[in-house]
């Protein structure tokens, strides 16, 4: 029997919602979920931050590092084309110095990936192949070669670097550095790669190495999405929190116990993962899903009111034409949690404002990053940033 064309219209059209749904479902399935506190306790201001530089500072950095020294808060960031750590205090608001590295000779760091100051006297480099140990003269006082053949005994080889989601932490506790650890034998995007370990510390007491076995999130072992596997880490207070760039769940290990914990970190402004991408597409498409697709950046840790942020850019339904551009039209979100993990509050921050990396944390609040290209009336005379203020009333 043959139906009527507007039956099968129909029919064609429930099948698409029930794909659709059974999609949803699937990606969701077994996620844990929190769900917003009672937000009357909570009162937030924001506030317009301009920070004087020289013509030698930048206003924005994609290695950088916040420090808490004797009190005072400091949000520091490598500058590549004067090859300078330029330090800023959140306290006073105010740029303070530059550290100038030098390229060559007995203290010669020939560039920086990843930055970690413990304090004045102990800051961690990491450059392609070594981590340096300086001061804040720029003197190198200690190297560590990361291509020691001695490091992989008996573990998988691999390389150890650092990536924008991923710098160099030092834990004082356990006198280790962590990095981002890729490993040599498997072809990235398969499932075989990301059964891997992605974490390694490396011991200074005795120069060992271990892999710890954080796993990739069940979603992208069973579902390729590219570059949005990426794992954007934070080391806070004994454990290791991921977020996987490509959803909203976050995870956390615990070093003690070797405890794996998720939480949920859903949104209600977007998409909660990327949808899977064909391993073979071309560098365009992948490019286009990234650009297309939610996208979640590292958890902040707060504790001047032990407060978890979290910045995200929602998803789009077509970039157009402008593929190879940058997120100038990608909304923003800013995501606050209490030190549970339970979700107090999301945000939609005002577009073409923020750039969601080189931020800092103070007594005040959270330092976000206002140098967006295309907002209007920026300086070169100053670094712009949003300071958010999160009042708690009992």
């Amino acid at each position: 029997m043959k139906l009527p064309l507007f039956s099968s219209i129909i029919i064609i059209l429930l099948l698409a919602s029930a794909a659709c749904s059974n999609y949803e479902s699937n990606t969701y399935k077994n996620y844990a979920t929190k769900f917003d506190r009672n937000l009357t306790q909570y009162h937030i201001n924001m506030e317009n931050v301009a920070i004087p530089i020289d013509s030698i500072t930048n206003h924005s950095y994609p290695v950088y590092h916040n420090a808490s020294i004797k009190g005072i808060s400091y949000l520091a960031g490598y500058y590549r084309k004067t090859h300078n750590i330029d330090v800023f205090d959140l306290n006073s608001k105010s740029f303070i110095k530059h550290i100038n590295l030098e390229h060559h000779g007995p203290h010669g760091i020939e560039d920086v990936r990843g930055l970690y100051i413990h304090n004045w006297d102990s800051i961690f480099i990491h450059s392609t192949f070594n981590i340096y140990l300086i001061n804040s003269n720029g003197q190198v006082i200690k190297s560590f070669n990361l291509l020691d053949e001695d490091l992989f005994k008996g573990l998988e080889k691999g390389s150890l670097t650092s990536t924008i989601s991923f710098g160099i932490h030092y834990s004082v506790t356990r006198n280790s550095f962590f990095l981002n650890f890729i490993p040599n034998s498997v072809e990235f995007g398969t499932k075989e790669y990301y059964s891997k370990p992605f974490i390694a510390e490396y011991f200074l007491d005795n120069d060992s190495l271990r892999l710890i076995p954080i796993p990739y999130s069940k979603y992208f072992i069973d579902n390729h999405v590219g570059f949005l596997s990426v794992p954007a880490v934070s080391i806070y207070n004994n454990k290791i929190y991921v977020c996987f760039q490509g959803e909203s769940n976050i995870y956390s290990y615990d070093m003690e116990n070797n405890k794996i914990t998720t939480y949920g970190g859903q949104s209600r402004y977007s998409k909660n993962v990327a949808k899977p991408i064909d391993l073979n597409a071309s560098f365009d498409m992948k490019l286009r899903h990234r650009l297309e697709s939610p996208m979640f950046f590292n958890l902040i840790y707060d504790p001047f009111r032990e407060f978890f942020y979290r910045l995200h850019f929602g998803d789009m339904d077509s970039m157009g034409s402008n593929i190879r551009g940058p997120f100038h039209d990608k909304s923003l979100y800013l995501m606050v949690f209490n030190k549970d993990l339970e979700l107090i509050k999301e945000l939609k921050l005002e577009d073409h404002k923020y750039i969601p990396s080189f931020y800092g944390i103070s007594y005040e609040g959270l330092f976000l990053n206002a140098n967006h290209d295309l907002s209007n009336n920026l300086s070169g005379d100053f670094a712009n940033f949003k300071l958010i203020k999160i009042n708690i009333t009992e």
